[in-house]
Parts: C-alpha cells; structure tokens; sequence
C-alpha cells in the first residue's frame, strides 16, 4: 500500500520579505507530529520513505521518523514536491525559488500540469513494483494534483493504485470518523 502525508502550515513571509523554501510554522509542526499519528504510521510498518525536496518535506519527515523502524529506505524525489514558496501579490501570484529569484507563476510549469510529461499514477506504479512493504510519500498539493486529488495540509491518505482511488485518513491534523485508530 501507498500513503501520502501532506506538509503542514508553512511559513510565507519574514518581516524583511518572503520566504524561499519555506519551513513549517510552530502550528503545522504540531499538526505533523501527533502521537496518534506516529502511532498509526508506526503499524503501517513502512519500508520505503520518499521525501520531496523543499525543506518542508524533509520536516516533515523528521517529524513522523519516530514511526519506522531502523533500516527504513529514505528518497528524496523532486516530483512529490519543490523548494520554492509561492506568494499571492497584487500584482499577480509569484513563485520564490530556493536561492530567492521572484518570478510570476504563469511563468512556470507545474508537475501537475504536465500530465503528457509527468503521470503522477505512472510513476506511483513504477514506485510500487520497484520497492517491496507499505510506502510513504512525504509530499504536498502539487504531487495530490497529479493524481487528481485536491488535498489539504496536514493530511494522510491510503492510495489503491490498482482502482486509483484515494481514501483520506487524517485531514489538516484530524482522523476521519471511519480510520480505524485502534492503536
């Protein structure tokens, strides 16, 4: 089985301006590293890991690292997320990239929007025949886009590739009333 964690709330802006590769606020680490949450990662008994690139992926790793057990296999994937933040601007959404270039978002092609380069269900496919146990994906909207589900922060979900269905467990920081929580 597949799982996807999304990232929590993130940081926008610092006083002296915006923020490139945006890391979580003090909120969403506490919506990513639940006791709970652990303890329901912690009996999926993952054996693969694969972290978007931005610094919020990587967090959120960290932060849910407590769940697996020792010889985990870790991947860093630039498909399930970027190091760049976006910000809403009068003039117009901007992307912030890592190193701090500005540029609009019309200007930049989305992994989600590429579906001719980049089928999200094609490479999760991929994914699975290639690495044996259950998988997390640490990832964010972007990834869920190409996959055609709209997510939110903070949130779990079990992927069934065969019927590409996608069941939500845990939306922004709380479990669906059908998870079962027997932990």
């Amino acid at each position: 089985m597949i799982y996807a964690l999304t990232h929590g709330l993130t940081l926008r802006r610092k006083l002296e301006g915006f923020v490139p590769n945006p890391s979580h606020t003090d909120q969403g680490l506490i919506e990513i590293s639940t006791k709970p949450l652990i303890s329901l990662l912690h009996l999926f008994n993952i054996k693969h890991v694969r972290v978007g690139e931005g610094l919020r992926f990587i967090e959120l790793f960290l932060a849910v690292k407590p769940a697996f057990k020792e010889g985990v296999q870790l991947v860093l994937c630039p498909f399930l997320g970027p190091a760049f933040s976006t910000v809403h601007r009068p003039d117009g959404d901007c992307l912030i990239t890592s190193c701090g270039f500005g540029f609009f978002i019309e200007n930049y092609e989305w992994v989600a929007n590429c579906y001719e380069a980049f089928d999200g269900w094609k490479y999760l496919k991929g994914v699975s025949e290639h690495f044996q146990g259950n998988i997390l994906l640490c990832t964010g909207k972007q990834f869920m886009k190409a996959i055609g589900t709209e997510s939110k922060n903070a949130s779990l979900y079990e992927i069934s590739i065969e019927s590409r269905h996608v069941a939500c467990l845990m939306e922004e920081g709380i479990f669906n009333s059908e998870t079962d929580l027997t932990i």
